[in-house]
């Protein structure tokens, strides 16, 4: 369920709510006592999911855009009868509940471009990795129509962070990164 709505000609706004209902999600499953090999993927996790995003589009100048977003989500899955997932149905729900997003697109003199992006991303539950914000930079210049040369840095407010824990052992932390950039397009 949604609505948009244009206030004023240089800003624009959306919210969006919705409902989910699950049945028959991925399960792993053991098999016989001793060992509970071989193991098996089942559909024994069934819930449910909701949460709204607002978003927002802000038209300051000719030359400077702002958009702005953020998410509520809130899941609630669980085992159905008879299932023995050995992930307690904690795979398929492992989101963060509140994400927050703001962009500035700002073109400069001499066909210069200065982008940047703020995230803000909640703690994840199980298994837990903490909440963080990030930063990314951009500047590219546009000496012609077609090459654009550009300095990017990204997650500029940390050494490194987790953003999630993958199935291996070992967390991957995203890390700080500045790089230069030469595209062509034509």
């Amino acid at each position: 369920l949604g609505w948009r709505v244009q206030p004023h000609e240089a800003l624009s706004l959306s919210l969006s709510g919705f409902y989910n209902d699950y049945d028959e999600l991925r399960s792993a499953e053991p098999g016989p006592p001793p060992f509970g090999i071989p193991l098996t993927f089942g559909n024994g996790v069934q819930g449910s999911s909701y949460g709204l995003e607002l978003a927002a589009v802000y038209q300051v100048s000719d030359r400077w855009r702002l958009r702005g977003g953020y998410t509520f989500l809130k899941k609630d899955l669980r085992l159905k009868p008879g299932s023995q997932d050995l992930n307690n149905a904690s795979v398929e729900s492992d989101d963060p509940r509140n994400q927050l997003l703001i962009q500035s697109m700002l073109d400069l003199p001499g066909d210069l471009q200065l982008d940047g992006v703020a995230r803000y991303v909640d703690a994840l539950p199980d298994p837990h990795v903490p909440a963080y914000i990030s930063l990314d930079l951009r500047l590219a210049w546009n000496p012609t129509e077609h090459l654009e040369l550009s300095l990017v840095g990204q997650n500029l407010l940390d050494q490194r962070h987790v953003e999630f824990i993958p199935a291996s052992p070992a967390p991957r932390a995203i890390e700080r990164s500045v790089y230069g950039q030469i595209a062509w397009r034509h």
